[in-house]
């Protein structure tokens, strides 16, 4: 089930962008009419205990900065509730770190079912709160771009690989699957390896569970998978893209699979994703 769902909303180290905000917010409200509004606050560390009276301002710089953060997200909470309307949704506030405040998030998105955040293209900052929310989180995440986007989820695309995020992501997506009146699963060989069988047993998975869906193969070697992929899903007129996501941490930085940088990277149309 995705009945329980969080929105979080940022003031730093970059807003959340309106236009995203606006978006995703419709999108969730179109499959889950209960959403929780978590208004993320930045906590700024008192510096000037390590820097000495020479610093005195620190402090009161400091308290601007977060008075500031307030402002902002209590503005967002406001623009976000007249979105969602007479959806039941309610409002928490969290303090998370002023530069980097995706793991906190990542937390609290541990007790909902589904997160959902849009992102603003070609911001590292964001990027990064979508990869500590993914990872850390165990939930899956829906992505959406801060553009305009079409906000239909009658057709679902899937990006199948074989592998176990892939498998976790068509799993935790099923209550927006079973709904789609077309699914289409696509296949990108050149990618790695993947066993002739494995997309059939996908479908048949999915026949299983009343969902009749076909296949769709990417021609090799067009660019970046990650966009090969959106561009199919466009083209197949999907309004959502499911898929997994794949990284491992390397002295605290993350170190991500081609598709998923690729999608992090430039967020064509809203993504489904599942570590």
């Amino acid at each position: 089930m995705l009945t329980d769902v969080l929105l979080p909303l940022f003031s730093d180290p970059e807003e959340t962008p309106v236009q995203g905000l606006l978006q995703i917010a419709k999108l969730q409200a179109s499959f889950s009419r209960t959403v929780t509004l978590c208004g993320v606050e930045s906590d700024v560390p008192a510096l000037a205990n390590h820097w000495g009276a020479r610093m005195a301002s620190i402090p009161e710089m400091a308290q601007q900065v977060e008075q500031r953060s307030r402002d902002k997200i209590a503005q967002l909470l406001r623009e976000a509730g007249s979105v969602l309307g007479e959806a039941s949704y309610t409002t928490i506030n969290i303090r998370a770190s002023f530069t980097d405040p995706g793991d906190r998030v990542a937390q609290t998105a541990g007790n909902y079912d589904l997160t959902v955040l849009p992102l603003r293209a070609g911001s590292v900052a964001w990027r990064e709160i979508a990869e500590s929310i993914l990872f850390g989180s165990t939930r899956p995440v829906l992505l959406g771009p801060a553009s305009e986007y079409p906000q239909r989820l009658d057709c679902v695309a899937i990006a199948w690989d074989g592998g176990a995020p892939a498998h976790r992501a068509v799993f935790d997506a099923m209550p927006l699957i079973s709904q789609a009146s077309s699914v289409v699963v696509l296949v990108a060989d050149e990618e790695k390896h993947i066993s002739p069988d494995s997309a059939g047993e996908l479908i048949g998975y999915l026949r299983r569970h009343r969902v009749e869906a076909k296949l769709a193969r990417l021609p090799a070697g067009q660019g970046k998978i990650g966009l090969d992929l959106q561009h199919a899903a466009q083209a197949a007129d999907a309004g959502l893209l499911v898929m997994g996501a794949y990284g491992h941490s390397r002295l605290r930085e993350f170190v991500l699979g081609g598709a998923t940088a690729d999608v992090l990277g430039e967020t064509m149309m809203p993504l489904f994703m599942s570590r």
